[in-house]
């Protein structure tokens, strides 16, 4: 499944190129939203859980712009539905 999702992606990639349209594409992982163990396991520096989850969605739409495609490769939520960060993340 994840190979098929890359592969379109970079078709999709290769497709915007040609047609030089104005985009970014992002390849990320491990954003872990809502884990509050991976702040111990990875020494994360934030106090909460909540902490972290604003400040990975501030830094991540300062860079990512909503015409923007993004590929998340593993490890995005804990614990909750990803359908619920769509609304905060360009």
């Amino acid at each position: 499944m994840i190979f098929v999702t890359l592969q379109r992606g970079l078709e999709q990639y290769f497709s915007d190129c040609k047609n030089k349209r104005a985009m970014n594409y992002w390849w990320t992982s491990d954003y872990h939203f809502s884990h509050f163990n991976i702040i111990r396991y990875c020494n994360r520096p934030f106090e909460t859980a909540e902490e972290m989850n604003e400040t990975i969605i501030r830094k991540h739409n300062e860079r990512v712009k909503p015409e923007d495609t993004v590929f998340f490769l593993g490890d995005f939520i804990f614990n909750l539905s990803s359908t619920l960060w769509r609304h905060f993340l360009n």
